[in-house]
């Protein structure tokens, strides 16, 4: 009857750490990986209170996809604020009687429990000691989350030359963003290229090294 009613936004934004976020934008990128039929973003509060984002997803039909390479993906088109903390792989997404995601009945997400998780091996000491020095923290889990932890881009930028400085190693910004973790930085070392940078060597005045 030519009538307009005000319901709410159309858009839905959240504030994550400080960050305000379009989830509509995240599930745009999403929808562009090949692997997925379906997903959807949504803000949940994990059990220190913290605001984490969480994308449910639906494979499709035969394919096969872990949260791992769907952080990859996300991380390689959006900020680190908008990449997703968790992915969780459904069978389907629940809908409400007009077909349309029933955001409300979406499962519990798992986060992480919080258990210390102590480095293997000389590599995961080594990155663990960048990520707490970053952080300025007193340690860091191989489990834990650099950017739930209180990362952010000028932080990854100083871990990145850290860990090319402690074992000369390059680590891509954007790699950190997708790996955000120690296990995850050390899942993906095989695919690190060595560090093309020269070491620095002090010299004379007259040119000669020392």
């Amino acid at each position: 009857d030519g009538r307009l009613d005000y319901v709410a936004r159309a858009d839905a934004q959240a504030d994550v750490r400080g960050v305000r976020v379009e989830l509509a934008e995240v599930e745009e990128v999403l929808s562009e990986y090949s692997g997925l039929a379906r997903s959807v973003v949504v803000v949940r509060e994990d059990a220190t209170g913290q605001q984490r984002l969480v994308a449910y997803v639906v494979p499709a039909a035969g394919r096969t996809v872990t949260a791992d390479e769907l952080r990859r993906f996300a991380a390689g088109w959006l900020p680190e604020s908008m990449v997703p903390s968790l992915f969780m792989v459904l069978e389907r997404l629940p809908e409400t009687a007009g077909d349309r995601i029933d955001r409300a009945a979406l499962p519990e997400p798992r986060f992480d429990d919080g258990t210390y998780r102590a480095p293997r091996n000389d590599t995961e000491r080594a990155l663990a000691k960048a990520f707490a020095e970053v952080l300025e923290l007193d340690r860091v889990g191989i489990d834990d989350d650099f950017f739930d932890l209180g990362g952010n881009s000028l932080r990854a930028i100083r871990l990145v030359g850290l860990i090319r400085a402690e074992l000369d190693q390059e680590v891509s910004i954007r790699r950190l963003f997708a790996a955000r973790t120690v296990t995850g930085l050390s899942d993906m070392w095989r695919d690190l290229a060595q560090s093309r940078k020269p070491a620095l060597r002090r010299r004379t005045k007259a040119g000669a090294v020392l």
